[in-house]
């Protein structure tokens, strides 16, 4: 039998649909496993530097902006609480990820191995961005998903498109600014610097932008498969959580 939580919102009493039941997610295991496989591989891919239509980009371009797909989906038809389990959830796999690398990567080759260093070369860098992909995803997730929790209330629920896109824009540019100072510092001119910055956020942003109708069509199927559609009013928006079914966080 599945575990069913009741949650009031008396703040929608007007609406029919003022009180929503919590069970137990089909399709929200699928979407966090490609939430993550998402972010590793862009974690990984992202050192690599590629030229696109005169653009200075991370190789990880094509796979990591999904991870704002997933973050706005997730805010808008699960809530906040459960977007901040995601978002930890998240960092703790990549915690784990660097140390697994750097553990590996410590232990020497066995002598049949030809070229050992490329390894080195290849993976070394994971441990480094581990720490600056942390530091600007886990802030710029946050933004996205307060935001668009926020501005979900404001609106009642109407203009998710419009509100994915802005909450995601100001998400992305703290993403890009973080990352590429912590990162590349030292690494690449200043120049180079503010240029990948620029390069990668626009395209991001237009990236979501073309995705704006999947993203809609996305959470407009999981609110009626899943039968949930979580308004925020209660939500004190700590980050310092995992609580998922308290009505009042800590």
């Amino acid at each position: 039998m599945k575990n069913k939580l009741y949650v009031p919102e008396p703040e929608l009493i007007s609406c029919p649909e003022s009180r929503v039941i919590m069970q137990g997610f089909k399709f929200y295991p699928i979407i966090a496993m490609l939430f993550i496989a998402s972010e590793i591989i862009g974690l990984t891919l992202g050192p690599r530097l590629i030229n696109e239509f005169g653009l200075l980009l991370p190789g990880g371009i094509l796979f990591f902006p999904l991870t704002y797909f997933f973050i706005d989906v997730v805010a808008e038809v699960y809530g906040y609480k459960q977007t901040r389990h995601l978002i930890w959830s998240n960092i703790f796999t990549q915690i784990f990820y660097g140390l697994m690398v750097y553990v590996s990567l410590a232990i020497p080759s066995a002598k049949i191995i030809e070229n050992p260093e490329n390894y080195n070369l290849v993976l070394g860098h994971i441990p480094h961005m581990v720490v600056a992909s942390i530091l600007a995803t886990s802030s710029s997730y946050f933004i996205n998903a307060i935001l668009l929790a926020r501005l979900k209330i404001l609106t009642k629920g109407r203009y998710f498109g419009l509100r994915s896109i802005s909450s995601t824009a100001i998400a992305e540019a703290a993403f890009s600014i973080i990352w590429v100072i912590v990162f590349f510092h030292g690494k690449l001119p200043a120049e180079d610097q503010v240029w990948l910055i620029l390069s990668q956020y626009f395209l991001k942003v237009g990236y979501e932008v073309c995705a704006t109708p999947l993203t809609y069509l996305a959470a407009g199927f999981l609110k009626k498969k899943e039968g949930i559609d979580i308004y925020d009013y209660r939500t004190r928006f700590s980050i310092f959580s995992l609580e998922l079914n308290k009505k009042n966080d800590s």
